[in-house]
C-alpha cells in the first residue's frame, strides 16, 4: 500500500473514532465500508466493498444518484490513489 493510502487510511481510522473497527488494524476495504456508511447515512442497501488486486468494488443499492455519488465520494476519500469500480444500482423503491 502507497504511503497516502496509509495516510488516509490512519485519518479515517481517527474520523470514525473506532466505532467500525475490528480487533486488529481494520483494512481498507472494511474502512472504505464504514465511511461509506457514516457519510451517507446508511442509505446504500446490500452495501459490500470489496479488495480484489489493485481495487476496491463497491456495491449494494441506492434510491438515488446523488445517494450513490456521496458513497463514491467517501470511498475516494479513503482510498485516493486506489483504482475504485463503483457498482452501486440506483433503484426507486
Amino acid at each position: 500500500m502507497s504511503a497516502l493510502v496509509e495516510l488516509r487510511k490512519e485519518e479515517t481510522e481517527r474520523k470514525l473514532g473506532g466505532g467500525c473497527e475490528e480487533v486488529g488494524t481494520p483494512a481498507l476495504d472494511r474502512l472504505v465500508e464504514c465511511s461509506i456508511r457514516t457519510h451517507t447515512g446508511g442509505l446504500i442497501r446490500g452495501l459490500e466493498v470489496e479488495a480484489v488486486g489493485d481495487r476496491l468494488i463497491i456495491r449494494g443499492v441506492a434510491d438515488l444518484f446523488y445517494h450513490k455519488q456521496l458513497a463514491t465520494r467517501a470511498a475516494m476519500d479513503v482510498c485516493e490513489g486506489v483504482t475504485l469500480q463503483n457498482e452501486i444500482g440506483v433503484c426507486h423503491s
